[in-house]
């Protein structure tokens, strides 16, 4: 191309070019290479077209920095003796390990050229939070300290240090963890579309050590400097009104946090995507409400806790209408401490759009919730093509009734006529049933799922341990326990040295049953096998040609 010519194209085509020196299509010298290794020996291209080309001398710096893992990166453009840098240690339960590479500033006075350099420089970048893969592995762990943090936040005051960020993918350190909360806003930007921060709460801010007495998902009264991450809440909401992907991670969390959290969602109003997975936040009606409404949002996860919605709160979604709520939802994660709950909502609302639907449950659900959630799912989810169902047990009894204690009938399995309702959806390519229940799957059930699921990438029933595998379960069709923990190898009819480490054919016999252990032997004799023959396998992979996963969770 000549010369004139070259200099008509715009300059984010020649950003992109040196995009695609970065990331694009490897050669065939750099296949050898793996990992961080391989990439890393590109950015000295760029670099290069930086320093001798001046038709690329902003685009290649606009790419070199478009993606830095932290702002210490930042600190690199000011002089040495303005920042130190250590590797402080954390204690971790009984040792300690060392944690990322924090950066802090030395007290050394910052000139206002100097300052004006790293403005200049934080301008081009567009995302925080990135593995860089362009990088070196030892640049991905660099940490700000809350001290560099806060003296952004003073020499700056109201004005952004990153106005051109479009997504903050944001990781507390324990070593920064959580004083650095009160001057966080200083990575939010007026072009801010994406916010993630994903916070490890139960550690003492002083000595960082760890609390396991603070359970993750657990709803602390109080929590250190909650206050700091309430108000780092509200100045998100006051700077970033056009946020659109918004991912909230607390563990765990305390009640100013989760107000905090839901005032957010209630205020934001331009949300594409919502990530809420803690149990702790717990979700109210009137959030799910508001974000229903919201014409945009494609994506929502969301967890209820042991939140239980009265019968006025269902009125109050079905006055809102069917076709008007989440008009536009693609994929939906839900977590509730009941099917009954889940039941309800999926009522409530059409999903002429849903692909993706993943649903748990935190306690234990009768057998007939489940078919009704099945039944749901084939009814308002014509759609999907992707399911993950969680529960972690499944007990014969009347809807909403909870476990009951003592030996029980075990449940009606899940079998082709139970699977019915999702056998009508044409589409699925990903089913994951992670339910502890009885399973009957027969080679007619694996042909007919192969005939109506050509496409399937992944199929899987059943949870880690099979029925059988816990005290309360029972034989099916009868009230004698499956696993009788009095048993001994003799009444089992085994030879003595039935469980010797180097009886080959018994550990190769777990494996295949894909018990948990091999530790506990009667445990996974009590596991009956399925009816299904490698007739049936054999024709399921050879009408799913992509499937790659197979069998028990």
């Amino acid at each position: 191309m000549a010369t004139p010519a070259f200099h008509r194209l715009p300059c984010a085509v020649h950003e992109e070019i040196c995009r695609q020196i970065l990331y694009g299509p490897r050669a065939d010298d750099e296949k050898n290479h793996i990992g961080r290794d391989r990439d890393r020996r590109r950015w000295p291209t760029v670099a290069g077209l930086a320093r001798t080309c001046r038709f690329f001398h902003e685009p290649a710096l606009n790419a070199l920095w478009h993606s830095i893992p932290d702002i210490a990166c930042l600190l690199f453009t000011l002089p040495r003796k303005t920042y130190s840098r250590k590797n402080p240690v954390v204690p971790n339960g009984g040792g300690v390990y060392m944690s990322d590479t924090l950066f802090e500033l030395t007290g050394e006075i910052i000139q206002q050229h100097e300052l004006d350099r790293l403005l200049v420089y934080a301008r081009r970048v567009r995302t925080v939070g990135s593995k860089g893969e362009h990088l070196s592995i030892f640049i991905s762990c660099f940490a700000a300290s809350s001290e560099v943090y806060r003296a952004f936040s003073e020499l700056l005051g109201d004005r952004p240090l990153l106005p051109n960020v479009y997504a903050v993918n944001f990781k507390t350190s324990p070593a920064r963890l959580p004083r650095v909360f009160p001057y966080l806003h200083v990575l939010f930007g007026p072009q801010l579309r994406r916010f993630s921060v994903r916070a490890s709460l139960n550690v003492k801010p002083d000595t960082a050590e760890v609390l396991p007495s603070m359970g993750p998902d657990k709803m602390e009264d109080t929590l250190p400097d909650e206050e700091a991450i309430y108000g780092m809440l509200m100045k998100l909401c006051d700077k970033c009104p056009q946020l659109q992907q918004l991912d909230l991670f607390w563990s765990p969390s305390s009640l100013l946090i989760a107000r905090g959290t839901l005032f957010v969602l209630l205020n934001l109003r331009h949300l594409t995507s919502v990530s809420v997975p803690r149990m702790n936040t717990r979700l109210t009606v009137d959030v799910f409400v508001h974000l229903a409404l919201l014409p945009s949002i494609t994506s929502l996860t969301c967890h209820f806790g042991d939140t239980l919605f009265t019968e006025a709160d269902y009125n109050m979604i079905r006055t809102k209408g069917r076709s008007t709520l989440f008009p536009a939802l693609q994929q939906l994660r839900l977590g509730a401490k009941s099917f009954v709950m889940i039941n309800e909502l999926l009522g409530c609302i059409d999903f002429p759009y849903l692909t993706l639907l993943s649903v748990s449950a935190l306690a234990a659900a009768p057998h007939c919730d489940m078919v009704a959630l099945l039944q749901n799912v084939g009814t308002f989810c014509k759609r999907i093509h992707t399911l993950y169902i969680g529960c972690p047990y499944i007990f014969d009894g009347p809807s909403g009734s909870k476990q009951p204690t003592g030996c029980l009938k075990a449940p009606a399995p899940i079998d082709e006529p139970t699977l019915e309702p999702l056998l009508a959806l044409p589409g699925m390519r990903d089913l994951v049933l992670y339910i502890h229940c009885p399973y009957y799957i027969d080679d007619n059930l694996l042909i007919r799922i192969a005939r109506t699921w050509p496409q399937l990438t992944r199929i899987k029933f059943g949870s880690r341990v099979s029925w059988g595998g816990l005290p309360p379960d029972t034989r099916v069709g009868s009230d004698e326990l499956a696993l009788d923990p009095t048993a001994s190898i003799a009444d089992l009819g085994l030879p003595e040295d039935w469980a010797r480490s180097d009886n080959w054919s018994f550990s190769t016999m777990l494996k295949v049953m894909g018990k948990v252990s091999s530790s506990n032997p009667l445990r996974a004799w009590s596991w009956s096998p399925p009816p299904a023959t490698l007739i049936g396998v054999l024709a399921l992979l050879h009408n799913c040609p992509d499937l790659t996963d197979l069998g028990q969770r």
